[in-house]
């Protein structure tokens, strides 16, 4: 793998340290101050606040280097992290929490550009990509087990909130030193319109990005209500969590490199994003069937499962697309990263939605059959193999 992808991938890792150390707390800590439907609409104000920002980008883009943009959006992650710890107002912490939730796209879209215009070879890509997300992945299963050894039978965040910031300090070094920049040139050529002309160039591209967005839906419900609901529903402590988080988010380290490789070499992505598609809307609809308030084998295999299905659909629809563009097709991925802060704004609300008519237990039968909708998306692809 090229050294330059290497130190992308190294320094990625601790970005996305930071994030998943705050995304399965959010939930539960906005639930001390809010009901269960409110603390979707906050979510959702944070994806408006990234779509927003991916809009204004190529005027950003103009004024400073991607390299800069993403030091920039760190520091303002850092202080935001920094400023939880204060406990501040309710006015102000929703405020800050929609800044930690909203950053984080904003700074894997200019990941997303490092890595792409290191990938010098399309037949690479699955093999680069796959390794980088697992890294990454990696961070994901461990940051559950810190803070389920951190807050053990509490819910004291600020300790999260600062476990957060002290990762992101190494980030910041590492984005500076190892990380070189995209020549302005190059992104002087962003632009919504043509985003979009590019996106819709092909149906097989429309598709992919269809099904992609399912599973960003996906994520975006996983992250909110299955905390919300062992935690602050049924009562499980975070101690126990955090164990069972991480052996949840493995098939992520697992499936996805071997998977990338299996794609670029023999299957393609069409079948293994159906299956992906069928697996994480059938848990996902077994949640549903969680009622006891302890830690069973049953919980952690249904658990497992969903994870199993994301890291199926996250691989094949990321390898997809990113196979049908290059480094220098900023467009292309720009109105791609945008379905991140898309899809994180329309779940919540589907789920706040949903819970006006149903119970938080319920919700889930009804957000497992939306995740279905992934599968004839993929079937009509024409797949790369």
């Amino acid at each position: 793998m090229l050294k330059q992808a290497r130190g992308i991938t190294i320094t990625n890792f601790l970005g996305a340290l930071h994030y998943f150390l705050t995304v399965f707390i959010l939930a539960p800590y906005l639930a001390q101050f809010m009901s269960e439907s409110e603390v979707g609409l906050v979510f959702s104000a944070a994806a408006l606040l990234s779509f927003f920002g991916f809009i204004i980008l190529p005027k950003v883009l103009k004024l400073v280097s991607l390299k800069r943009f993403a030091q920039i959006l760190s520091i303002v992650q850092f202080a935001v992290l920094i400023a939880l710890m204060q406990s501040p107002s309710t006015e102000v912490l929703v405020g800050l929490v929609v800044l930690l939730a909203a950053l984080p796209a904003l700074i894997g879209y200019t990941f997303d550009i490092f890595l792409e215009q290191a990938t010098k070879s399309e037949g690479d890509t699955g093999n680069i990509r796959g390794f980088f997300i697992t890294i990454s992945n990696i961070a994901l299963v461990i940051s559950p087990l810190a803070i389920g050894y951190i807050l053990g039978n509490g819910d004291a965040y600020i300790k999260i909130f600062a476990l957060a910031a002290a990762t992101l300090v190494p980030f910041m070094l590492l984005l500076s030193t190892l990380i070189k920049d995209v020549s302005h040139k190059e992104t002087e050529t962003l632009s919504l319109r043509g985003s979009l002309k590019c996106l819709l160039h092909s149906k097989d591209v429309i598709l992919g990005a269809g099904a992609h967005f399912v599973m960003l839906l996906f994520f975006s419900w996983v992250a909110i209500y299955i905390p919300l609901y062992l935690h602050t529903e049924l009562g499980i402590v975070w101690g126990d969590l955090g164990w069972v988080f991480s052996i949840m988010l493995l098939p992520y380290v697992f499936l996805e490199y071997p998977i990338g490789i299996m794609a670029d070499r023999w299957f393609g992505e069409r079948e293994i994003m159906m299956g992906g598609f069928a697996i994480m809307g059938l848990s996902m609809a077994m949640i549903s069937f969680v009622t006891i308030p302890a830690i069973t084998l049953f919980l952690i295999s249904i658990l497992v499962l969903t994870r199993v299905g994301g890291a199926m659909a996250e691989i094949t629809t990321e390898t997809y697309f990113f196979k049908h563009v290059d480094g220098n097709d900023l467009n292309s991925i720009s109105l791609f990263r945008m379905l991140r802060p898309t899809g994180a704004l329309i779940g919540p609300l589907i789920g706040s939605l949903g819970l006006v008519f149903l119970s938080l237990q319920s919700l889930f039968i009804v957000l497992g059959g939306l995740c279905l909708l992934g599968i004839p998306l993929a079937f009509f692809i024409k797949d790369t193999r």
